[in-house]
């Protein structure tokens, strides 16, 4: 552990390559610990910084109550607007709570982060069987491929024609199974969900730090792939996500 914090330590004195901290958490203890791991990197070259302040996240974190009777106390308590940290930091968790409660965070969160919007949970062997038995094959989806053209080309007359040649070409080089399972891959269900939270956050953020006039931060995840493996003796987990959605136009790499 020693190791590991003095070489994060050497990688934020590189503006090259700007960091920010996921933080984990547990005992009433960590919220010193975890101020003092925020605290000595914030004005170190390699921090990012978001409207002056050091950019910070969570993995989780949504249960830590560091003492307090809840986690919403504990984390403004000895976090969020401890002296050591209020007014200096922009902090986008990823707590795993419904996005309709992120106004009961309005004293801990500047923003939130989905952990979860990189890669489709849902779709896995089982579920992609039922689609295979439903005969979804015949009905390939490139909505998020569209959303994708739309935006980056906005209003060109290629468009359409960019669209079906893709439509075309992914319809030869994927298999019965991509092509069941293809409208599930790249739907923003959950980022709409996290946006419809972060305006319920919106007004209270503002009552709470009169510097906060801009809009909540929204932090999607992207990933090619998420890998975790726990053996049983610890947690028990062992699962592969694949990215939302992968492919490569005009010499131009998309992932999501």
């Amino acid at each position: 552990m020693t190791y590991e914090f003095r070489f994060l330590g050497l990688k934020y004195q590189s503006p090259n390559n700007p960091l920010f901290r996921s933080l984990p958490c547990g005992s009433a203890a960590d919220g010193a610990r975890l101020r003092n791991l925020v605290t000595s990197q914030m004005n170190k070259p390699a921090q990012f910084k978001f409207n002056d302040r050091a950019f910070v996240s969570t993995f989780s974190g949504e249960n830590c109550n560091f003492g307090r009777s809840n986690a919403i106390d504990g984390w403004s308590a000895e976090f969020t607007q401890h002296p050591d940290l209020a007014g200096k930091i922009h902090f986008v968790p990823a707590f795993f709570v419904d996005p309709n409660r992120f106004g009961d965070f309005h004293a801990v969160m500047d923003g939130a982060f989905a952990w979860d919007s990189g890669w489709p949970q849902k779709v896995d062997e089982g579920f992609a069987q039922q689609q295979l038995n439903n005969n979804e094959q015949n009905k390939l989806s490139i909505k998020p491929v569209v959303r994708v053209i739309n935006k980056v080309l906005a209003s060109s007359s290629q468009n359409s024609s960019i669209i079906r040649t893709l439509q075309d070409e992914l319809a030869a080089v994927l298999s019965p199974v991509q092509k069941a399972v293809s409208r599930f891959i790249g739907d923003t269900d959950l980022d709409s969900q996290f946006l419809s939270g972060l305006d319920i956050l919106h007004s209270k953020l503002q009552r709470r730090d009169s510097s906060a006039s801009s809009r909540p931060t929204y932090m999607g995840a992207v990933a090619a792939n998420f890998f975790t493996h726990y053996g049983k003796d610890t947690f028990d987990k062992n699962v592969v996500y694949l990215a939302l959605l992968a492919f490569v136009f005009d010499d131009s790499f998309f992932l999501f």
